[in-house]
């Protein structure tokens, strides 16, 4: 890697440090909020939801999210038990949902 990093969308060049602090994030610096939505406490419901891009849908106002300049994208991280998890709900963002593991 060299020192500095090339932001495509401003032709700008931001340092190896910036580009570590402002657009990478590791899982294992992530804080998850168990009060992402209002529906999660609702039993059967219960999920922690990792904000990793963007605020996303998220209600929760004191939830730290990683790289705030998202430009329109958002990235989330959902954990839950299998068999629980998010409501049917609809809104105007696109949502893909990925099983992380077979259980």
């Amino acid at each position: 890697m060299t020192d500095s990093a090339a932001d495509s969308v401003n032709n700008t060049v931001i340092s190896v440090e910036e580009f570590e602090r402002t657009r990478v994030a590791r899982f294992k610096d992530l804080e998850g909020s168990s009060r992402p939505m209002l529906d999660a406490i609702i039993p059967g419901q219960e999920r922690e939801i990792y904000q990793v891009i963007g605020k996303g849908v998220s209600e929760d106002p004191e939830q730290i999210i990683p790289i705030t300049d998202n430009r329109g994208f958002n990235v989330a991280i959902v954990r839950c038990a299998p068999g629980k998890g998010t409501l049917h709900h609809d809104h105007k963002t696109n949502e893909v949902f990925m099983a992380l593991t077979e259980k």
